[in-house]
């Protein structure tokens, strides 16, 4: 076939193919106003209620000392072995935790729900049963973290070919429980919701489309649903929120881009191309720069000013960009100017937020999935083998002390008042003085 005739009919085909999403999942465009339907999100001190806590940043300051060692029997406070398997991290919400789990032979998605002072088993609430999509073989239908607003808790689900999203109250009663777009990807649904405002808005990037979806938090009503009208490679990232000029955007490494979309509208400020093919990473920022970390096959870390309209690929917005050893799946954390991530191969590194200069590494020669989280200038991150470490949070390298619960983490860490709470591949752990 002529190549000019094969790029025609190769248009048709998507066109009619997004005709036939567009009348099942059609583009809705928000109404003004919409943001101030429901109360504004409050977070209660001593709560942890979504992915990366309340600041969205995997940062902590506490009043008491966390500990820096520990082992299965050591520091620690209680032990509470979960149903199932799951890569989700714990949220807590009032004297609650709540996690999600699955078991992949019953084909069953269950959430979970402990009591925080001494990790006692109080429900477990089945919310989705198979068939499902496809996995990575070091994956689970129980990835994405939960969101709570403080009445709902908020988890995403899949079948073969859709992505779901569901509400419960918070003793797991379903709510609403809806499929928001065609979804087709190759390694499971990681992304965790995102509450912002009156919504609660999740990114959908796979092999059948893409678009940005907001959803009334108490009804599950389409508040906008802004498709790119593209062909994507396929996007696990979970965005976040920031503030530039007064405007606020979700920000998000996707499917071969870095973006910046319009809060309000789900409308695309602007992209750029980078800073790999596949994603799954959270960006983290400071004042209007978003610092994004990828991914697979390419590894790159880009500082991107997020000022921009349209596409700023190679524009002076691009403030940086490097290390082909950059991670893929754990997100990095900021602080006073200093990057710390992790790659997926164990090699940690400080960087300088402003030039990208690595102030120094150390290869802790496990592999990794669990995203670093800072507590008082200390740096926690676990490794699949089980392996917690304690990192000084600093632009000088310095003692680096190495712990281990014997059983794999993919989950990251949080710390609350002291203790530190880690999932492992069986278990939960309440680590304290």
């Amino acid at each position: 076939m002529h190549r000019t005739t094969w790029i025609c009919w190769a248009g048709v085909a998507f066109f009619c193919a997004w005709q036939g999403l567009a009348e099942t999942y059609p583009m809705v465009e928000a109404k003004a106003g919409w943001d101030t339907t429901l109360a504004p999100l409050t977070v209660r001190e001593g709560d942890w209620p979504w992915w990366r806590g309340p600041n969205r940043d995997n940062c902590v300051t506490s009043a008491k000392p966390v500990p820096t060692e520990w082992s299965e029997t050591r520091n620690v406070a209680w032990k509470t072995a979960l149903p199932g398997e799951g890569h989700s991290t714990p949220i807590f919400v009032r004297d609650r935790i709540y996690l999600t789990s699955c078991d992949k032979t019953e084909n069953v998605l269950w959430l979970i729900a402990l009591e925080r002072a001494n990790g006692r088993l109080l429900w477990k609430k089945e919310l989705a049963r198979g068939p499902w999509g496809k996995l990575h073989k070091d994956n689970n239908y129980a990835s994405a973290t939960v969101a709570c607003d403080g009445e709902r808790l908020f988890v995403p689900f899949q079948n073969p070919e859709t992505l779901g999203l569901l509400a419960t109250d918070l003793d797991g009663k379903i709510l609403w429980k809806k499929f928001i777009f065609e979804y087709g990807c190759a390694w499971g649904v990681s992304t965790s919701p995102l509450l912002y405002k009156s919504a609660v808005v999740l990114p959908v990037e796979g092999t059948q489309g893409s678009c940005f979806v907001a959803l009334n938090r108490a009804t599950g009503e389409v508040i906008y649903r802004r498709p790119s009208l593209r062909k994507v490679k396929e996007s696990y990232a979970t965005p976040t929120v920031m503030t530039v000029k007064g405007r606020d955007q979700f920000v998000m490494a996707g499917g071969e881009a870095a973006r910046g979309i319009d809060t309000l509208t789900g409308d695309l400020i602007w992209e750029c191309k980078g800073p790999a093919d596949y994603n799954v990473a959270t960006p983290v920022m400071c004042r209007d720069i978003v610092y994004v970390t990828g991914g697979y096959p390419q590894h790159a870390f880009l500082a991107i000013r997020a000022d921009g309209t349209g596409d700023v690929t190679g524009s002076e917005r691009v403030l940086w960009k490097g290390d082909a050893k950059a991670g893929y799946v754990p997100s990095p954390v900021l602080v006073e100017g200093v990057i710390y991530a992790v790659n997926d191969k164990g090699l940690f590194r400080a960087y300088d937020a402003l030039t990208g200069k690595i102030f120094w590494d150390h290869d802790l020669k496990a592999p990794f999935y669990s995203s670093p989280l800072w507590v008082n200038k200390q740096i926690y991150v676990f490794d699949r083998k089980g392996n917690g470490y304690v990192l000084p949070a600093s632009s000088t390298k310095g003692t680096i002390t190495t712990n281990t619960l014997g059983s794999a983490v993919c989950a990251s860490p949080v710390a609350i008042d002291g203790k530190l709470y880690v999932r492992t591949a069986t278990d939960l752990y309440c680590i304290a003085k």
